[in-house]
């Protein structure tokens, strides 16, 4: 992200392209919250989870990265040897779990209206 000094520096033509730079990376945020949201990718993301301990990738590593809802970066991408412990991924299992049922509680109503 530039600094107001180099804003205030671009010609007409730069600021145009930054502009458009800016919108297009809000609408990835958007769109990367809003997939990451959807019910679908709790069964999946359990179901793979379960791939990534160390009988799986021994020898080998899994990266660790972690983004807040907003795309900030809170962990840069870290190696892990091996993969995870059993303990890591129940943990991120339970946690999943727990957000799963946190955003599936609100449900249609059971209410019907009367047909005469």
């Amino acid at each position: 992200m530039k600094t107001k000094t180099e804003l205030h520096n671009l010609d007409d033509h730069e600021l145009i392209h930054e502009i458009l730079c800016l919108q297009k990376q809000l609408e990835d945020l958007r769109v990367n919250e809003s997939k990451s949201a959807a019910i679908h990718n709790y069964h999946f993301t359990s179901e793979k989870l379960l791939k990534l301990d160390s009988t799986h990738y021994m020898g080998s590593a899994v990266v660790l990265t972690l983004h807040s809802i907003k795309g900030v970066p809170l962990i840069e991408p870290t190696s892990i040897s091996d993969g995870l412990s059993n303990e890591s991924i129940n943990s991120l299992l339970d946690d999943l779990s727990r957000t799963y049922k946190e955003r599936i509680e609100l449900k249609p109503t059971e209410k019907r209206l009367s047909i005469k």
